[in-house]
């Protein structure tokens, strides 16, 4: 009978330890990953013009499969300010920078005089795990969704733990302006993060928390939303 316990603690040893890394990884650099993004579908998305999917289906970037689940739990996040060089004069980044006192994006992040909406815009990147699942995702806020990255990073505030220590559930909704209508992600609170997700995170803090995340961005006139005047950009 000793045995056989033992034999049944080993398989729930091996099972409950989720960060057990698969082999012929060995020599792999942080920076040899593209982390998937999550993505909101629009309108003007390519999947939809193809009848791939729907305006406000939330996917996965690289994939364009729909997230397996909507429940997730943030690990980091970072800033970073992109200025897109317009498609009708080339395309392309002109510059861009994790630092929020560069000259430039004090500059280039504020609303014109007349109402010209800012020409560099602003992402809040979080580093994200789904629930049940082991390799990260970003999640990332820009333009109008960006009201919804800081409600996500208040209530990871308010709980006065680790990020990661509380998951939330994404969802997307429709807004409409005198621009058009277009979807936007929502985020609300889900509970508290289960021991094996917070392993998972806690292994994957200590990778990414420091680095840059390196991810696939689109410029900001694909699937174009207009922000009005007093919109977060």
């Amino acid at each position: 009978m000793t045995k056989g316990k033992d034999v049944v603690k080993k398989e729930t040893q091996a099972v409950a330890n989720p960060t057990t890394v698969p082999r012929g990884f060995e020599n792999e650099d942080s920076n040899d990953l593209l982390l998937p993004r999550i993505e909101l579908l629009q309108g003007l998305s390519p999947a939809v013009q193809q009848g791939k999917g729907r305006a406000g289906d939330i996917v996965n970037q690289i994939s364009k499969q729909p997230l397996p689940t909507n429940i997730f739990i943030p690990i980091a996040m970072h800033r970073k300010y992109i200025k897109w060089v317009p498609r009708d004069e080339g395309g392309g980044i002109e510059y861009q920078t994790t630092d929020r006192n560069d000259p430039r994006v004090i500059a280039d992040t504020k609303w014109g005089p007349h109402g010209e909406k800012p020409s560099c815009t602003a992402y809040m990147n979080f580093l994200v795990l789904l629930e049940g699942h082991t390799l990260p995702i970003v999640l990332s806020f820009a333009m109008t969704n960006y009201n919804t990255g800081k409600k996500l990073y208040t209530l990871c505030k308010m709980t006065g733990q680790d990020m990661w220590m509380h998951k939330y559930k994404l969802s997307s909704l429709s807004r409409t302006n005198n621009m058009g209508s277009w979807y936007v992600f929502e985020v609300d609170e889900a509970g508290a993060t289960d021991e094996k997700d917070i392993a998972v995170a806690e292994q994957l803090y200590n990778t990414f928390a420091t680095r840059d995340l390196n991810f696939e961005v689109e410029g900001s006139s694909q699937n174009k939303v207009e922000a009005e005047e007093g919109e977060d950009f």
